[in-house]
């Protein structure tokens, strides 16, 4: 797990742990990863998140959680 200690927010490496990968898939009723959530929602894979940043602004969004973006 990492974490950023001026966010409020962390990744896990699902690969590394099946049962991890498999719970996560069973909690969200998605059936791949990555899987991202925004104050603890699901918002979706890669594609749906790609779709969300041409649509509405995905950065913006971040940039009120408290998360910086090269983008």
């Amino acid at each position: 797990m990492h974490c950023c200690r001026s966010c409020d927010y962390s990744d896990y490496n699902v690969l590394d742990d099946p049962q991890l990968r498999q719970g996560i898939k069973d909690y969200s009723d998605w059936p791949t990863i990555p899987q991202v959530y925004l104050h603890g929602e699901f918002m979706g894979g890669s594609d749906i998140l790609r779709q969300m940043h041409q649509i509405w602004g995905l950065v913006e969004e971040l940039k009120k959680l408290g998360v910086h973006s090269a983008l």
